[in-house]
């Protein structure tokens, strides 16, 4: 061995001393310097032809930098001869300006929280390098990869992996795919990877979606949950609100108003409804009714229960007998169930009946300013029992008195005693106002602030007067009108003071002159009749008009009802012409 030789490995050894000092035996003795430049250079006899800087990081110590030189040195007398040379440098005195471990400590938590991990694929040896965010997730090769992807994602995550380890092409790629966990739990992947450089390498970075996803679609359910309630919010308004009248009714002898407020905002709409019926008897319905439940299926029951109760009200079936049907009417497998009160008032009286299906009691202020709850009359809400017995209670309201219908929303606050509620309802009813100021002053003093949670509907009606003017009818001319004449000619006479045997005397023949005019005026078609009752200096005139064409009765009937009337009557006169027949006939009082 020449002596260059020996001195390049003599200064080799000296540069591995030099190593192990600076790595081990400087930080155990606590020189945090003693590493800054631990380097030997070796000048040679000779020229230097090669110089290659590589930078490597230790995997314990990523504070240290290992550079390694090699420098290939021809000798004077020898062939060329390698030397290696270490230079550790230890950057101790940039650790407070640079913290090193830490940032890597942090970059290596933010990856497992976003649950990002790295890996590479080796395509020649088919093996995968993941990080430490993929252990134990990932797979070790690309073929048993394949087996957790869920089949319909394996062809095109196989296509793309290969397509990327022939380098075609060179930018980066992503996929969502599905996988099967070691606990048979799918999961949602977001991969992306390219070529490496190196033919039959490729690097990427996997995301699990899973959780992501599944934030993403029940927020996604929550805003079309959102959207739907608002739409069916919008519906059932829009339907409750159609199902309420445009306007009150002019009954003449009945003052009315009524007021409806929309729960607060959020709440689904009710089923709060009124309505107001113009009897063919001449009687007038007050309806006031809060079916069980909200939204659509609410607002379809209040139609369903109003279309029927003014279809049995207008044939004429007493207050009883309508909630009884509506009763049966109701679906009590499908849970349909509602509170109602039904008020019959009769103009020419002043009298009223009344059933009340388990809603509150109504409020009537009498005209000497007495204030009390009707209380009668009262049963089981409609729907609770499939046959009930309804029975009618009733009462009178004289001129001057007023009768408030109303809905639970008005009266049930939460935390407030139902008498507390009820007192205030009394004292808000005061001697003196119409039924707008009472509808006005109601809301003043229960619901100062508007309606908390449920809808309420309020309805008042002030009796004004007694219908104590001329009767005026107009009927269809068939059999079925006999009974709405009798009923309405007899309040008439009712509330005159009519004595009841010469009632009944002219309740009698007004019977016979309209089933004259429907039997002989027009035949089997459709037509109408008109009666009138009047009084006047001391005499009581009753009219019967027909546009039919006078027809002898028959042989045997002829003359029958003429015969009657004038011996139930002081006076009978029939005149007719090409415009009709009227029939007219007097009492003296």
């Amino acid at each position: 061995m020449d002596g260059f030789a020996v001195m390049a490995v003599l200064n080799g050894l000296i540069a591995v001393a030099y190593l192990v000092m600076a790595t081990y035996v400087a930080p155990r003795l606590g020189l945090r310097y003693a590493g800054r430049l631990a380097a030997t250079a070796f000048f040679f006899a000779g020229a230097l032809t090669h110089v290659e800087l590589v930078v490597l990081s230790l995997a314990d110590r990523p504070d240290w930098l290992v550079s390694a030189h090699m420098f290939a040195i021809q000798g004077a007398q020898a062939a060329i001869d390698i030397a290696f040379i270490l230079v550790v440098l230890r950057f101790g005195d940039l650790r407070r300006a640079r913290p090193w471990p830490r940032v890597v400590r942090g970059l290596a938590a933010a990856q497992h929280l976003a649950g990002i991990g790295a890996w590479e694929w080796d395509a020649t040896r088919d093996r995968f390098h993941v990080s430490q965010q993929l252990q134990g997730r990932w797979a070790a090769s690309l073929a048993e990869l394949l087996e957790r992807v869920v089949p319909e994602d394996r062809d095109a995550l196989c296509a793309g992996l290969e397509a990327a380890a022939t380098g075609d092409p060179r930018e980066p790629r992503e996929m969502v795919f599905r996988m099967c966990a070691d606990g048979g739990e799918e999961r949602m992947l977001l991969t992306r990877y390219a070529a490496r450089g190196r033919r039959g390498r490729v690097v990427g970075a996997t995301e699990d979606l899973t959780e992501r996803r599944a934030a993403e679609e029940s927020r996604e359910r929550a805003t079309r949950a959102e959207a739907m309630a608002e739409r069916e919010h919008r519906i059932a308004q829009t339907l409750q609100h159609s199902l309420l009248p445009d306007r009150l009714p002019d009954v003449g002898v009945l003052e009315l108003a009524a007021r409806y407020l929309p729960g607060g905002g959020g709440v689904e709409v009710g089923g709060d409804w009124y309505d107001v019926i113009e009897l063919p008897t001449g009687e007038v319905a007050l309806v006031m009714g809060d079916v069980v439940g909200r939204g659509i299926s609410a607002a379809a029951l209040v139609g369903k229960l109003r279309n029927a109760l003014r279809a049995y009200a207008l044939e004429g079936h007493d207050p009883g007998d309508t909630l009884e049907r509506l009763n049966a009417l109701l679906d009590r497998d499908a849970l349909e169930m509602a509170t109602l009160l039904y008020i019959v008032y009769e103009p020419e009286s002043g009298t009223v009946r009344w059933v009340n299906a388990g809603h509150p009691a109504p409020l009537v202020r009498h005209a000497d300013g007495r204030r009390e709850f009707w209380e009668d009359g009262r049963f089981v809400p409609l729907g609770v029992m499939p046959s009930v017995g309804y029975q009618a209670a009733s009462g009178t309201l004289e001129p001057g008195a007023l009768v408030l219908l109303y809905t639970d929303g008005l009266v049930e606050h939460a935390g407030v005693p139902l008498s507390a509620t009820q007192d205030r309802l009394l004292a808000a009813a005061t001697r003196n106002g119409s039924a707008d100021a009472l509808c006005d002053a109601t809301l003043a003093s229960l619901l100062p602030g508007g309606p908390c949670d449920d809808d309420v509907a309020l309805l008042a009606a002030q009796v004004t007067r007694l219908a104590d003017g001329p009767l005026t009818l107009e009927l269809s001319a068939r059999p079925a009108a006999l009974r709405e004449a009798r009923r309405r000619l007899e309040r008439w006479l009712s509330a005159g003071d009519v004595a009841p045997a010469l009632s009944a005397r002219i309740v009698l023949c007004a019977n016979e002159a309209i089933a004259n005019a429907v039997q002989h005026a027009y035949g089997p078609k459709d037509a109408l009749i008109w009666l009138s009752a009047s009084r006047a200096a001391g005499v009581l005139e009753l009219r019967v008009r027909d546009e039919g064409r006078w027809r002898e009765p028959a042989p045997e009937r002829r003359g029958r009802g003429l015969k009657l009337m004038r011996a139930f009557s002081d006076n009978v006169d029939v005149l007719h012409d090409d415009e009709g027949t009227v029939v007219i006939l007097r009492w003296r009082l």
